[in-house]
């Protein structure tokens, strides 16, 4: 972790180094101080998994895993910023939630899919659309993890079906079509891709490298 915040070691940077110590450490009162009022119980933290998925794998690690007085679990993402997943809880783009919450399905089928969030270390939130999980945070209004995972399995079914075609789909370049639109779906019930391409290490392949400039 030490090299992750470097500058903050650097000369001239003590003032900076403890504003985030404090942050920190109101966050994990307030971490502790509401899973306690829910009665949530942390059972692993940075739990990994490695489980099966339409013939590949999910593969990851879920930075706290819990559980409620009844055993049923409750994956929680925690995060520095606040903004972008609000986003995604809103737009049912909460894919990194919702594979968390299915991988822990997989690994225990007869549990139900897990209830989940995000917790916001930079203001000591939680973010969460599902009701009454976490005590005193009013939900966003927006999809459950149970919805967004099941338009994430119909939006890859339909992909992977175009994809056998000998078609793929590009959605990153300029006036490409939307996901949803190339593979012949209503956005309702499909993942709509939003900054996907930021993580895709493939650009050239697309052309996105090229309208970008970066040949």
């Amino acid at each position: 972790m030490e090299h992750e915040a470097a500058v903050l070691l650097r000369p001239g940077m003590t003032f900076e180094l403890t504003q985030l110590r404090s942050a920190l450490e109101r966050a994990v009162e307030a971490l502790s101080t509401t899973l306690l009022a829910s009665r949530l119980r942390v059972v692993e933290v940075e739990s990994n998994f490695d489980v099966p998925w339409r013939g590949g794998q999910l593969v990851g690690q879920i930075d706290l895993l819990l559980v409620d007085p009844e055993g049923a679990e409750v994956v929680l993402d925690l995060k520095w910023g606040r903004s972008a997943y609000v986003n995604q809880l809103v737009n049912g783009r909460s894919v990194q939630l919702a594979v968390y919450a299915a991988a822990r399905t997989s690994m225990n089928p007869r549990a139900q899919l897990p209830r989940g969030g995000y917790f916001v270390l930079k203001k000591g939130q939680f973010l969460t659309t599902e009701e009454a999980l976490f005590s005193g945070v009013r939900p966003i209004e927006g999809p459950s993890l149970r919805e967004t995972w099941s338009s994430l399995e119909q939006t890859v079914a339909r992909v992977e079906a175009l994809l056998a075609t000998g078609r793929i789909p590009v959605t990153g370049v300029s006036r490409a079509l939307p996901l949803h639109q190339s593979i012949g779906a209503e956005a309702e019930g499909h993942i709509v891709v939003g900054a996907a391409c930021e993580y895709c290490p493939f650009p050239a392949i697309c052309g996105r490298r090229w309208e970008r400039g970066l040949a």
